[in-house]
């Protein structure tokens, strides 16, 4: 059984308010040719299929255009809801979906989804996860009474029938973090111990988005695009994974190449326009970041005369440096021409409770504004 692992594609996501639609089609294309080129029996998609949790039609209509085209070419597509997927949606027409092949995590109902397939070594057992939290699991589970992540995994986990002399492959969307504890807190309540996987032949991870192992059977394959500056540095693939027969496990990284890079250009101004003029890929996606000690009069716009998809300006001089210093945030000397309103909301409650927001109270910020109508921010 050989299988191509992918996650976060995040459909639909706008960065910067310039949307990654016609990005997030070329790389999904190219997934669907290594899929078709190394005879992958089934593609894995570990959550955060959508950017939000009520896709456009336009983003609906890319993952069909992808799972139909692996369908037609006789592969299977195993996929998981992820925090920022409505599971209700995902799980729509999953039943008629399953005729060709293509199967979707059903919205967590106390017992994992089984999908089994088999070859010349025997059955092999694909288990379908969902993002879940303590009161997910709480809701369907009478016997659960845990306020953690890890507590939450583990109780989906330990209900599972797994057979273990059969191949078993988990996919799932969470924080995972590498080692063993003997408590249900891994050094917080979204953690959630690798130990609790090692019972699976392999964990196809999903909602971190940088490629790497974690434990001693599992992977992030992480998002297949750079969705953030923060991103700039990681090498984005997917993973290849075989079984063969039990405990005979090759993993492999295969290199994804995108429409346009998202990557810095750091310098004077005069450097970065020269640099810009002779640059082949000027068209990628940019951060800039100037050093001059004064700031240059309408920079972004003249920057985007040289480089069209400029995305961001930012400072790093003496004066930014000292802002930083005395407890300032970078933010406020990056400039992308538009003010999210989960950075307004962030920044309103730091003042008030003097402590970020955590990320799972952005999650909740982001999908109430997601399910208002458009508003554009000056």
């Amino acid at each position: 059984m050989k299988f191509l692992h992918t996650s976060d594609l995040h459909i639909g996501l706008r960065l910067c308010d310039v949307s990654m639609t016609a990005d997030c089609r070329h790389i999904l294309a190219e997934i669907a040719e290594i899929a078709v080129r190394e005879n992958c029996d089934a593609v894995i998609v570990a959550g955060d299929i959508y950017d939000r949790s009520a896709p456009s039609a336009e983003a609906v209509a890319v993952l069909d255009g992808f799972v139909s085209g692996l369908a037609s070419a006789g592969i299977a597509v195993l996929a998981v809801s992820g925090n920022h997927d409505s599971p209700e949606r995902v799980a729509y027409l999953s039943s008629v979906a399953k005729a060709a092949g293509v199967h979707f995590s059903p919205v967590y109902d106390g017992a994992g989804e089984k999908v089994v397939f088999s070859d010349e070594y025997g059955d092999m057992n694909v288990w379908l996860l969902p993002f879940v939290k303590p009161v997910n699991v709480r809701a369907v589970c009478e016997d659960f009474d845990g306020d953690t992540y890890n507590a939450a995994v583990a109780h989906a986990v330990g209900r599972m029938a797994i057979d273990v002399n059969e191949r078993n492959v988990l996919v799932t969307h969470q924080f995972v973090v590498g080692g063993t504890v003997g408590d249900t807190d891994v050094g917080g309540t979204g953690m959630v111990s690798a130990s609790l996987f090692e019972g699976f032949d392999y964990t196809a991870l999903g909602h971190l988005h940088g490629a790497h192992p974690v434990g001693k059977t599992a992977w992030y394959s992480g998002s297949p695009l750079k969705y953030s500056f923060n991103e700039v540095s990681d090498e984005k693939s997917v993973y290849l994974a075989e079984l063969r027969e039990k405990g005979t496990l090759d993993v492999k990284r295969v290199p994804l190449h995108p429409l346009r890079d998202l990557r810095e250009v750091r310098g004077t101004y005069d450097e970065v326009v020269h640099a810009g003029l002779h640059d082949p890929a000027k068209e990628d996606y940019i951060r800039v970041v100037l050093t001059d000690e004064e700031d240059i009069v309408d920079a972004a716009a003249k920057l985007r005369c040289v480089y069209p998809n400029l995305m961001r300006l930012a400072y790093d001089n003496r004066r930014t440096r000292e802002y930083r210093e005395s407890d300032g945030t970078a933010a406020a000397d990056e400039s992308d021409g538009t003010i999210r309103p989960e950075d307004v909301f962030a920044e309103l409650y730091e003042m008030q409770n003097n402590v970020p927001p955590e990320e799972e109270l952005l999650d909740v910020v982001r999908g109430i504004f997601e399910t208002c109508e458009e508003v554009e921010y000056e």
